[in-house]
């Protein structure tokens, strides 16, 4: 935690901001302060916490809060779901409230801010499912009864199957014709995050009963590993699940629970003790049911969790991607990569990732500076270019591949485009080089 709080600090601005990429920003942003400020506040209890770092980053904020109570963005919303359907704002201006309260103990001056954001959401007309979620939790943070409406309207657009409860926001038709969906696939990351958002409510509304099926939705969409598509879905899922756990944890719980399959009995034995050690079993194949039963008290989960591969992807790709060699040599090449957003609107923050082929290494210098390039992560292996939005106009880049070894069969590399908060708007290509320096080195011999 305290290595994560100093590496923060890097990206914070002379004025007390904090943006995506630092002083490379021309301003800090809104949204991340706010981030940084509700998590520094959590951390508190437990790691040093400069005062002045809250204190001067809530001012900023504060010292541009508008006539009416919102709150604008002078940086960037990289979180593009963060603005909703509204242009009014009502999604950072929760957003912002939430952490103003949840920071910790406040001043005068923050009280009055938060009153003033607290009359701007009770006094606007939101019908966007993404706002009426973060609404209703900031809103029920900040103490305010009128939580209790703004909820009703978000409860009435809930999908509720299979004795789960969520909510899923319409995705933006495509220009490609419909593909298959598997029904299992993970949900988007705004889905996540607004059923997350509800089942804070319940829990900070004391709704226990209430908040049962939306856990079991929100812990349904995990991956395999815990966690969901993004940095912020994660967050705000683990946030819930959390504080959930928290409200049905029992010092006296020990559950027992058998797991039966084609024959096999396995045991798992549940109790105040191990509560956070994970119990696995790897089955040798896939059977066909699985047998459960428990004993005991307390509260428990049970995860199957099962793996495959498929010959193609099956989702609609997001992205146009297309990679061209040029120049090949037995010790350089160039690289370019062309790409534009498919879909409606423009992406969010993007991140392109480039596998380095086999016995090539990434020359950063030759590395072209885009307008939208933010950042560049070079390692062994990849190359990690930070994008600002993508539109609709095709973009390329170009940069160099330079021999450092001799490698006979060099194995292809992967190249990736992905929206950094939602990672499946993507597309991905393989790059394979037509050059072997064995081949070579075998033709000057003849």
């Amino acid at each position: 935690m305290e290595t994560g709080y100093a590496r923060e600090l890097t990206y914070r601005h002379d004025d007390g901001s904090f943006s995506a990429f630092g002083d490379r920003d021309d301003s800090g942003s809104m949204w991340l302060t706010a981030f940084v400020v509700k998590s520094f506040g959590q951390a508190r209890p437990f790691i040093y916490i400069d005062d002045s770092v809250m204190e001067k980053a809530t001012d900023w904020m504060i010292s541009r809060q508008n006539a009416d109570g919102s709150f604008p963005e002078p940086g960037r919303v990289i979180h593009t779901n963060m603005q909703g359907a509204s242009a009014t704002g009502s999604s950072l201006t929760a957003f912002v409230l939430a952490a103003l309260v949840e920071q910790g103990p406040i001043d005068n001056r923050t009280v009055v801010a938060v009153q003033k954001a607290i009359t701007y959401l009770t006094t606007i007309d939101i019908t966007d499912m993404y706002e009426l979620a973060i609404s209703s939790y900031a809103l029920t943070v900040a103490g305010d009864p009128s939580a209790s409406v703004m909820f009703a309207k978000l409860d009435a657009l809930a999908t509720i199957k299979d004795g789960m409860k969520y909510w899923h926001k319409p995705e933006v038709p495509g220009t490609s014709p419909p593909r298959w969906r598997s029904p299992n696939q993970q949900a988007k990351s705004v889905d996540i995050e607004m059923t997350s958002y509800a089942l804070l409510y319940y829990i900070r509304t004391n709704d226990i009963t209430g908040g049962i099926p939306v856990m079991k939705w929100i812990t349904s969409q995990r991956n395999s590993l815990g966690g969901y598509h993004s940095t912020q879905d994660t967050v705000l899922a683990l946030q819930a699940l959390s504080e959930f756990a928290t409200s049905m944890f029992s010092e006296d719980g020990n559950i027992h629970i058998t797991v039966t399959v084609e024959g096999a009995i396995y045991e798992f034995d549940v109790s105040s003790e191990n509560a956070l050690v994970l119990q696995s079993v790897a089955l040798p194949s896939v059977p066909e049911t699985v047998d459960v039963s428990a004993t005991g008290s307390g509260f428990a989960l049970l995860e199957v969790a099962v793996y495959f591969y498929v010959e193609e992807d099956i989702e609609e790709p997001s992205f146009s991607l297309s990679v061209e060699l040029s120049d090949e040599t037995l010790d350089s090449m160039k690289v370019q990569t062309c790409f534009r957003w498919l879909k409606a609107g423009t992406s969010g923050m993007a991140i392109q990732e480039f596998g380095v082929l086999s016995g090539f290494a990434v020359n950063p210098d030759s590395i072209e500076r885009l307008p939208i390039l933010k950042k560049i992560e070079v390692a062994d292996r990849k190359v990690v270019l930070y994008l600002d939005e993508i539109g609709s106009d095709e973009i390329c880049t170009t940069f160099e591949l330079e021999r450092v070894a001799m490698v006979a069969q060099s194995q292809p590399a992967a190249v990736r485009i992905y929206d950094y908060y939602e990672p499946s708007n993507e597309s991905a290509i393989v790059l394979r080089s037509s050059v072997s320096p064995w081949e070579k080195t075998a033709n000057s011999e003849m």
